[in-house]
């Protein structure tokens, strides 16, 4: 039985790390793809800074909306990720919990246990 608990222990452990490795991994994807837009945004600032003022000023809104658009999505993304590793560490805990209380049930003929 205290095999099976310190086995569901680290699969649980190993679910949370692997769930704190995407989300790390998926945060710094969205600051590459936010970094790779605004970058994207100030070439074609400066290729606009050559074009009339009037097409000028369309390419800086629309720009500015891709940009907005995409640090939205990153943001979001970014949430959901931290979302899903807390719902698991919240799964983790209540596994934890079961198990140790599936282990020291009392029995008639024991003493109380105080965790």
């Amino acid at each position: 039985m205290e095999a099976a608990i310190t086995e569901a222990d680290a699969k649980m452990k190993k679910s949370c790390e692997n769930a704190r490795t995407k989300a790390k991994k998926a945060k710094q994807e969205a600051i590459d793809r936010v970094n790779q837009v605004a970058k994207e945004w100030w070439q074609k600032e400066k290729d606009a800074e050559r074009k009339s003022l009037a097409d000028q000023k369309q390419a800086q809104s629309v720009m500015r909306a891709q940009l907005e658009t995409e640090i939205k999505y990153s943001s979001a993304r970014l949430r959901y990720n931290e979302i899903q590793t807390d719902i698991l560490n919240e799964a983790a805990a209540l596994v934890r919990h079961v198990l140790w209380t599936r282990t020291n049930i009392l029995t008639p003929w024991q003493p109380a246990l105080v965790p």
